[in-house]
């Protein structure tokens, strides 16, 4: 069974004997602004960010073994009532580091089996999420999802590396925070563990070592070429010395 996703109660699975997904998902992620003006020209300042949105669709069918269509489109509704919050995890990680709210569930295209019961045979749902907890600028570690799914290293966490090679964690939740607090001297990485930035790190190193190297090489070679120059000079003036 792959599990792709899973938020709360709810697994998102795609396998030979069940495919319960969803499409369309967008992440809309953006900030408050105030307007302001200088010499004539206006322009805008960031005030706070907004929370992130995410919708997307998830596709319920008997058809593909999805077990209880009905059961599953209810529960997705109540819990949006409810404002159930949890963290959502694409794959091993949360797709943002913050958990996330369920605002919205709208039901739709649904088709059911007249008769006893009424089974529903498929139906799409709708979802709005939205960012329910401040963002974990450490990315959070390991945690795993009450659906039974597990993550690895939610979120990203902001390191750099100086020409030796030596990484360092960068406080600071966003890229910019973090460029605020890191040496000068130096670039960032983003990564998800600090043994991905150890080893990007250590090519980055590797890079420099040999652009010092063939840099030095370069200078040695113009030192060698400019005392042969001043030689020839000296032969030049000797001659012209020498010449009645």
């Amino acid at each position: 069974m792959a599990e792709i996703a899973n938020w709360g109660k709810h697994k998102f699975i795609v396998s030979p004997s069940v495919i319960q997904s969803f499409r369309d998902m967008t992440i809309k992620a953006s900030c408050e602004t105030k307007d302001k003006t200088s010499d004539n020209q206006k322009y805008v300042e960031r005030k706070s960010g907004e929370a992130t949105t995410i919708t997307f669709t998830v596709e319920l069918n008997a058809l593909t073994g999805v077990q209880d269509v009905y059961g599953e489109a209810q529960l997705f509704r109540q819990e949006a009532s409810e404002g159930a919050t949890e963290y959502f995890y694409l794959g091993p990680s949360k797709i943002i580091p913050a958990k996330v709210m369920l605002t919205s569930a709208e039901i739709s295209q649904i088709v059911y089996a007249p008769g006893k019961g009424n089974v529903w045979i498929s139906c799409d749902v709708k979802l709005t999420m939205k960012q329910a907890s401040a963002a974990e600028g450490s990315g959070g570690g390991s945690g795993s999802g009450s659906g039974g799914g597990s993550g690895s290293g939610g979120g990203v966490r902001i390191y750099y590396c100086n020409t030796s090679g030596e990484v360092k964690y960068v406080s600071g939740a966003t890229e910019a925070k973090a460029r605020e607090n890191m040496p000068r001297s130096g670039v960032l990485w983003a990564s998800q563990s600090k043994s991905e930035a150890d080893a990007w790190a250590a090519k980055y190193a590797q890079k420099m070592a040999e652009a010092a190297q063939k840099e030095g090489q370069n200078a040695s070679k113009d030192k060698t070429l400019g005392k042969g120059t001043e030689k020839m000079n000296r032969i030049a003036e000797r001659n012209a010395m020498e010449e009645p």
